[in-house]
């Protein structure tokens, strides 16, 4: 925590240490330690680091598609394409991955002129299985990164059905990567409460795009980025150790607000079992891509 922690610089570790070794002070196992370790990563006041139990990191470890939401898409309107994307967890990211493209290709075969992307129950996750699912809307080339407080940056990219980060592959979609028959079509983005970490990463992504406004709520507040630690007994503390940075270089520390706020009942409306902003459809339609 003291050599990698995103608020290291801010914290009396004299006093931290003291704290968190008087609560270990009669452990006699690793699993006697793990209050004391709760405990100091609470006390870093990052609000993203925690700690998962040696089960609970197999267990996650384990996840597979059929345990976790899946991505799901439509053509709303007969003209807008619809995808939302949740959280990710487990060690199908291919898979996963390939998923989205497909639902993207199948709904791009009837040439939708813009699209909507549905973050607000993305909890967070693994963020390349998402990048590298939606590639074709979020585009090629770099999309962001991550952000030490050293100032040194892991650039997260997209391409041809890869997503990078620091210039290694971390997903990759089974067979050719779609590409979009519209170049660089408009996108709504929607977010919400729920839209946390990973979820947030996307979010991020998506600024600087060209031809994309957001809509909805602010999100979680946490988009920042954990890095994790196996402790000898197979515990793993997943520390935060940077935040995000847009594709313009802009970086978020906390809630990220859309381009427009949306909290009202009577600005949603009901599609095809969706719920959708009004102003996320009145936008898409008003762009040239979709008159007429």
């Amino acid at each position: 925590m003291q050599n990698n922690s995103l608020h290291r610089d801010n914290i009396d570790w004299k006093r931290f240490r003291d704290a968190a070794f008087n609560i270990a002070e009669h452990a006699q196992t690793p699993a006697d330690t793990h209050r004391a370790i709760r405990y100091a990563l609470y006390q870093l006041g990052d609000h993203h680091s925690h700690f998962l139990t040696p089960e609970e990191s197999t267990h996650q470890q384990q996840l597979t598609l059929n345990d976790i939401p899946q991505p799901r898409a439509k053509l709303l309107l007969n003209k807008l394409g619809f995808v939302a994307i949740g959280g990710f967890a487990g060690r199908e990211g291919d898979k996963y991955a390939t998923l989205a493209q497909q639902l993207i290709r199948d709904i791009d075969t009837q040439e939708p002129c813009g699209w909507i992307v549905d973050l607000r129950e993305n909890d967070g996750g693994g963020i390349g299985p998402m990048v590298a699912g939606l590639g074709p809307i979020l585009g090629e080339g770099q999309i962001g990164a991550s952000v030490k407080i050293d100032g040194s940056k892991e650039i997260w990219a997209y391409k041809d059905g890869q997503a990078l980060a620091g210039g290694q592959v971390f997903v990759q979609v089974d067979g050719p990567a779609y590409r979009l028959k519209a170049s660089s079509p408009p996108v709504a983005v929607l977010t919400g409460m729920k839209t946390a970490s990973a979820g947030e990463a996307i979010v991020v992504a998506f600024r600087g795009r060209p031809n994309t406004r957001s809509f909805g709520l602010y999100t979680a507040g946490v988009p920042t980025g954990n890095e994790g630690f196996t402790l000898s007994d197979g515990a793993v503390i997943a520390l935060t150790v940077a935040v995000f940075a847009d594709r313009t270089g802009q970086t978020y520390e906390d809630r990220i607000y859309p381009d427009e706020w949306v909290d009202e009942a009577q600005k949603l409306t009901i599609i095809m079992d969706e719920i959708i902003p009004k102003p996320a459809i009145d936008w898409l339609m008003s762009q040239p891509a979709c008159r007429g």
